[in-house]
């Protein structure tokens, strides 16, 4: 697992992992096996968690026990288009910041790591402002989804 953020939450410190559960699988199944049987989870993303060896995982721990957590899909990477998905923070810890360092950490882990040029995401209308503010522009909506897109200049 490698450290990407911390910071205060008035719930206690926040530190962003980045882990995937082939690399870091102890660590990585202790901390969002629960999530993945979760029916908030799935009730809040429209669909259970799965896993595959495309993710990339960003973890939202305090107290050492996730609070939240975003993936990367990075199974059209040959075609320099990842997607942002599974973005969820725990009910009582949400208001604090932690969903929009959650989703910066993701994108600067795609700019600096990765020879992406697009990033996509399909979100809920809760988290659009949050996009918005990233520079991520809105393509199209279908339901309660918009999806949003954010190309990155490449030098």
């Amino acid at each position: 697992m490698k450290a990407l953020d911390k910071f205060m939450t008035p719930k206690g410190e926040c530190v962003i992992w980045m882990a995937t559960s082939a690399n870091d699988a102890t660590e990585f199944w202790a901390l969002m096996g629960p999530w993945f049987a979760a029916k908030e989870v799935a009730d809040a993303l429209g669909e259970p968690l799965y896993d595959n060896e495309d993710l990339i995982w960003v973890i939202d721990i305090i107290a050492d026990k996730a609070v939240g957590f975003g993936a990367i899909d990075m199974s059209h990477s040959d075609k320099k288009t990842v997607l942002l998905n599974y973005g969820f923070v725990q009910k009582d810890h949400r208001a604090t910041g932690i969903y929009q360092r959650n989703l910066q950490a993701r994108v600067k882990l795609i700019e600096q790591d990765t020879e992406a040029e697009t990033i996509k995401a399909l979100c809920t209308g809760d988290s659009a402002p949050t996009f918005r503010k990233l520079g991520f522009e809105e393509r199209s909506k279908r339901g309660r989804y918009t999806w949003f897109v954010k190309e990155i200049k490449r030098k």
